[in-house]
């Protein structure tokens, strides 16, 4: 059979005149709301409201955004589809929450969705464009970081208010993390109306996390989808049921872009295995963590963060951007002010995964002589 290339977008075209009365939630349903959630939110009315009989519908959110500037055109593509679709139509949109802190190194964002049929959907976004976001990713692999006490919190509260209606929880990439963590610290009474939860090629944990009692609970309701080459969803510790989705993408980056990945009717398109790539990426970064301790893994993360908010940048972007050769000067300039001890330490770790790689590359080399 010859793989098919057709992505979310398809599946609203094909299945968008479907209402959730008709055809429930499902994982495809699911990484949509998880991919509207990188959408802001936060100038549209009503939209942080935990109060049902307020929140705008979708369509609504779209009416009033439509011509807002600077958001991702691919995400408002989703929103408009979604948006002139019978089935998401009329899905209403309610307690939005977004921060970004810099002095605790913090991004977090979070939205719920509430269909007609009376199922919930509490979804966590993933790492933004700011540098806060992706410190705070590194710093998941070496200790707790604030977004997973917001996201428990968060969807406690949700859960809590909606009484009484089943509800599901999602999130792509970091996203995806928070949905775990969320899921595990429920309240005995929530827990009970929790159906699934979706985590979207999310990175694991780290420490004792996964032999929690509450990691154990949610187990045989949680699904994990990792991507053909992406190695996001398999960086640190995860037991969950995972499942391998084929993306039209090369790039093993691109290839964690919800955008790109593959849907056959209402389910994903999966694959037996992952990549030979993707197979040798995971190894090689798991062989090189396993070399790191906790407080290693903490000092690179802040020797790296240290540099690069010499620049003054609050975003990636700015890191690429027209503006980026001004960035990099004061960037090198910090690096070259680091004292001699720490720039011998980033240097042995890159030592470390220097040697990894060049083990690996005899290895495969002594295979093709064979």
């Amino acid at each position: 059979m010859k793989t098919p290339k057709t992505t979310i977008l398809d599946y609203i075209d094909w299945r968008g005149d479907i209402s959730f009365d008709l055809d429930g939630i499902n994982e495809v349903d699911c990484l949509i709301f998880a991919t509207l959630a990188y959408i802001d939110f936060s100038l549209t009315p009503f939209v942080n409201t935990l109060d049902l009989r307020m929140a705008p519908t979708i369509a609504e959110i779209y009416d009033s955004m439509s011509h807002v500037k600077g958001s991702d055109k691919q995400f408002m593509t989703l929103l408009c589809k979604c948006a002139k679709s019978k089935r998401f139509k009329n899905v209403e949109v309610f307690a939005y929450e977004s921060i970004i802190d810099e002095e605790q190194h913090t991004q977090f964002c979070a939205v719920s969705f509430f269909t007609p049929h009376r199922e919930a959907v509490i979804t966590f976004r993933g790492t933004d464009d700011s540098l806060v976001g992706w410190e705070e990713d590194l710093k998941m692999s070496f200790s707790k970081i604030p977004a997973q006490s917001y996201a428990q919190s968060y969807a406690n509260k949700v859960a809590s208010n909606c009484q009484e209606i089943p509800f599901y929880i999602t999130g792509h990439s970091k996203g995806g993390n928070l949905a775990i963590w969320a899921g595990a610290h429920l309240s005995d009474d929530n827990f009970k109306r929790l159906v699934k939860i979706y985590d979207n090629d999310g990175p694991g944990f780290c420490g004792e996390f996964t032999k929690s009692a509450g990691y154990n609970r949610i187990m045989n309701k949680t699904l994990k989808f990792v991507v053909d080459s992406s190695i996001i969803g398999m960086f640190l510790d995860s037991d969950t049921d995972q499942k391998i989705v084929a993306s039209n993408e090369m790039s093993t980056l691109m290839q964690h872009y919800p955008m790109s990945w593959i849907v056959l009717g209402k389910k994903f398109y999966t694959l037996e295995d992952r990549s030979a790539v993707g197979k040798a990426t995971d190894s090689v970064i798991k062989e090189w963590l396993s070399t790191l301790s906790y407080d290693e893994r903490k000092q690179v993360t802040e020797i790296i963060f240290e540099i690069l908010r010499s620049s003054n940048a609050k975003t990636l972007s700015q890191l690429r951007g027209a503006d980026a050769p001004k960035k990099i000067v004061p960037m090198l300039k910090a690096y070259s002010d680091t004292d001699k001890e720490k720039k011998q330490f980033l240097l042995s770790i890159i030592g470390r995964l220097k040697g990894i790689l060049k083990k690996r590359a005899i290895s495969i080399f002594d295979n093709i002589l064979e």
